[in-house]
């Protein structure tokens, strides 16, 4: 990837979270202004942590980049509308938690506050989801979502935001041991789930969504059995919403 295509894509993104004004007003600002100059903060002051009144990010991980995209990679009004029709919202892959922190806002804006389940397995990302100024708001589990339930591993990616985990059948130990569940343990009630899993979506559509999810955020990645989610899944109705620089698309799906 060229440096000037990364430019590109970053002021691309800059302009799309401007859309974070149009629901978190003036309190916004600080946040749009840190992405705005953040290659410049991972190079300069890679081991700070800044606080934006309601959660906070690492300069040094991906966490200010899944903060401000968002309003990039998501449709608000549709999840604002799906979250009228649910009881509960699981988001699986949370990571630092920025699609809990949206879900909660909006929840509470609507006067209709759903319990958020946020599942992430990578512990660093664990710990830091847990001690979010949001996260009294969250039930936050350290595990994974599988297509089948067992002993995971943890494999790290590049960054704090592409870890991925597989089956081993208990072979892991440490923090590279993580339990695995199906979706139907945890989307026991009307569901929206999101699930950014890093490659394992695919395993997990191709097992079939349970019929408590009616909404879903999908990020499709690069390298998987195919480029459209709904090859594997057909019926209901597919909206794409974005896709990066790396081959991967997010999807916006409910029955």
């Amino acid at each position: 990837m060229t440096t000037r295509a990364l430019l590109a894509d970053h002021v691309k993104r800059v302009v799309s979270a401007t859309k974070g004004f149009g629901w978190l007003g003036l309190a916004w600002l600080p946040v749009w202004l840190a992405y705005a100059v953040s290659p410049l903060l991972r190079l300069g002051w890679p081991g700070l942590q800044l606080r934006f009144g309601t959660f906070k990010v690492r300069t040094r991980s991906a966490d200010l980049y899944c903060f401000a995209n968002v309003f990039h990679d998501y449709d608000v009004d549709a999840l604002a509308g799906a979250l009228e029709t649910v009881e509960q919202v699981v988001d699986a892959g949370a990571n630092v938690g920025a699609f809990s922190f949206l879900v909660t806002r909006l929840s509470r804006r609507h006067g209709h506050e759903l319990p958020v389940i946020a599942i992430e397995p990578e512990p660093s990302n664990y710990a830091f989801l847990s001690e979010q100024p949001f996260a009294r708001d969250l039930r936050c589990l350290r595990m994974a979502i599988g297509a089948q339930s067992g002993a995971g591993r943890l494999l790290r990616g590049a960054n704090s935001a592409t870890h991925q985990v597989v089956l081993d059948n208990g072979a892991a130990t440490g923090d590279e041991s993580v339990p695995i569940v199906t979706l139907e343990s945890v989307c026991t009630k009307r569901t929206l789930l999101k699930m950014d899993i890093e490659g394992g979506e695919w395993s997990v559509l191709a097992a079939g969504l349970p019929a408590q999810v009616v909404a879903l955020f999908l990020e499709c990645h690069a390298g998987g059995p195919s480029t459209d989610p709904r090859a594997l899944i057909n019926e209901g109705r597919w909206t794409p919403l974005s896709a990066d620089l790396y081959g991967s698309s997010t999807w916006f799906w409910s029955r």
